[in-house]
């Protein structure tokens, strides 16, 4: 099973004008299954006759899977990138914000898996209040 790590991360502020440092993180995993398959095949028996047969073999295929987890770093605090990674990562296995998975080999790529990522991101900054806890 191939394993692949995806990260981003960037400023947003909240509507009391301090900073948040937001780290969003995906993991793809990639593996491939085998699935059998059954198919009716006519089986000649002699030149005059034949009959209904089954054929069963396994088919590869290839599913990949995306999950992701964020982290939010306080205002007060000093970012780090590494801790907002593990901490992000750790909430990507653990208890995902979200969950993708494909059979087709076209989807999940890089590219999308980015884009996809940015978008989640974007949406945390947009709306950090919704995801910080302030104690009034």
């Amino acid at each position: 099973m191939k394993e692949k790590i995806y990260s981003m991360h960037e400023t947003a502020t909240d509507k009391d004008g301090l900073k948040h440092e937001v780290m969003i993180v995906g993991i793809c995993k990639q593996q491939k299954e085998w699935n059998r398959v059954y198919k009716t095949v006519q089986v000649p028996v002699n030149e005059n006759k034949s009959v209904d047969g089954q054929l069963s073999f396994l088919k590869p295929s290839t599913t990949r899977n995306l999950k992701y987890g964020f982290a939010i770093c306080h205002s007060d605090d000093t970012f780090n990138e590494e801790v907002g990674k593990e901490l992000a990562l750790k909430r990507a296995k653990t208890s995902p914000m979200g969950e993708l998975e494909t059979k087709y080999i076209t989807t999940l790529c890089p590219d999308q898996i980015n884009l996809i990522l940015y978008g989640e991101l974007r949406h945390i900054i947009n709306n950090i209040d919704k995801y910080i806890k302030k104690n009034d």
